[in-house]
């Protein structure tokens, strides 16, 4: 019951949640490309610098702790839970609302959301670190480049 009680009210409302949904799916994409762009060596190879304490928190043991596992997550599921959440606020019945409390599949979407905040956190440090790697091999190379001229 809990999960029908919010309608989306505005065409506005819907627009915001299209471009946050857009923009979700970007990050991945861009993160994709970022971490699978280096032919010569892995990814963790070339970091720039040493990731956060956030970062490493995630990553640490394989994503086997409580901060990966919010993260994966949240990764995985605030997508399709948002579906279902938001079929069930539309009117539409689920499987998941008809074997779970509503207050529950709230607390479960509530939960995932700062999961994918947080691989979001992760992703945009990659993206970011990533950057850092290209235009460092940007400038070194442009000073190949005026070594060679000079000479």
């Amino acid at each position: 019951e809990a999960c029908r009680e919010e309608q989306i009210s505005s065409p506005d409302e819907a627009m915001t949640e299209v471009c946050i949904y857009s923009a979700i799916v970007i990050l991945e994409w861009v993160t994709f490309v970022s971490s699978q762009a280096t032919q010569t060596s892995h990814w963790k190879k070339e970091m720039e610098t040493e990731p956060p304490a956030v970062v490493r928190s995630v990553f640490k043991n394989g994503f086997r702790n409580p901060a990966g596992f919010l993260a994966v997550y949240g990764l995985f599921v605030a997508p399709l839970g948002s579906f279902v959440w938001h079929s069930a606020r539309q009117g539409g019945s689920t499987w998941v609302n008809e074997m779970l409390p509503g207050w529950f599949v709230v607390v479960l979407i509530y939960l995932s959301y700062v999961g994918r905040g947080l691989s979001a956190v992760v992703e945009l440090w990659m993206c970011c670190n990533f950057l850092g790697v290209v235009i460092s091999a940007d400038e070194a190379g442009r000073g190949d480049n005026e070594k060679k001229r000079s000479q």
